[in-house]
């Protein structure tokens, strides 16, 4: 919606999204793999530049002016230098009735698929890339009770190459979220199974989530520069932020107390371990 509202010149609230059914548009990947920017962006981008092409020539006929000196700005095509302007609904009555058709921007996107380069991490390794690469770091600060196991994130940073942000609000959330995500799987989260295979805490009374108590407020680092083929060059956000925190809550341990955790989720019995052996003979 924020990419159509820009290149139409209008405000994001004046664009309605319309959802599609799957029975009557071809096939698509679905919103997964941090590609929904990076794939549909790309097609809305073409879509509405495909309008505002025939937008700027529906006002260069009304206008009596070359394309060349229309500008879209506040839902109306305006002549360059001038107060003359054609406002969106008497450009769209005059595209029906007048040109001939109504206005339809039509875009489609379809990924490349180059090859892989290991050097500049570029291209495809076994299957095809779904964006393209994004890059995160994480930094967490830990307490760890040294009498119970008990690990706490007192503070939590992290930051991502977005290449260009289009919705920084929106991308804070999902780098929030992923890293909430994050310390679940590596303090919280564990599926526990009996010998025949089957779940023993299939629910959120035994399956441990964490709660608003136990995350601390995670501060989020938009990094831009290193500019994508998204949508004015934008990349995908939410899931690389889901990896990095069982690291980086581990790598905190060892440097409180010199213990390293190898298995996840870092449950206090599991620390205590990791302390114990520090206590163990070398010899």
């Amino acid at each position: 919606m924020m990419i159509a509202a820009e290149e139409l010149g209008v405000a994001p609230e004046e664009v309605i999204l319309r959802s599609g059914d799957t029975d009557f548009v071809p096939w698509d990947g679905g919103a997964q793999g941090s590609r929904t920017t990076y794939g549909a962006g790309n097609a809305v981008l073409r879509a509405a530049r495909d309008a505002k092409e025939q937008i700027v020539k529906v006002a260069s006929h009304v206008l009596k002016v070359e394309t060349k000196r229309i500008v879209l700005r506040d839902g109306a095509a305006r002549e360059l230098g001038t107060d003359r302007l054609v406002k969106y609904p008497d450009l769209a009555m005059t595209a029906q009735y007048v040109i001939g058709g109504p206005i339809l921007g039509r875009g489609t996107f379809v990924q490349d698929f180059p090859e892989y380069d290991k050097d500049t991490v570029e291209g495809y390794t076994f299957v095809p890339s779904l964006h393209d690469p994004t890059y995160v770091a994480h930094v967490a600060e830990v307490e760890v009770d040294m009498l119970t196991g008990k690990v706490r994130v007192l503070r939590y940073v992290a930051a991502q190459d977005l290449g260009y942000c289009i919705n920084p609000l929106g991308a804070e959330g999902q780098i929030q979220g992923g890293a909430v995500q994050g310390i679940g799987y590596a303090l919280f989260e564990e599926m526990l199974h009996d010998d025949s295979g089957l779940t023993v805490n299939p629910n959120l009374g035994e399956y441990k989530l964490p709660t608003i108590m136990d995350v601390p407020v995670v501060e989020p680092i938009i990094v831009e520069g290193h500019y994508g083929s998204g949508p004015y060059g934008a990349k995908g956000v939410g899931e690389a932020n889901i990896v990095p925190p069982a690291p980086a809550v581990a790598n905190a341990i060892f440097d409180a107390t010199g213990a390293r955790v190898r298995r996840l989720p870092m449950k206090p019995e599991r620390t205590l371990e990791a302390l114990d052996e520090l206590l163990k003979p070398t010899n």
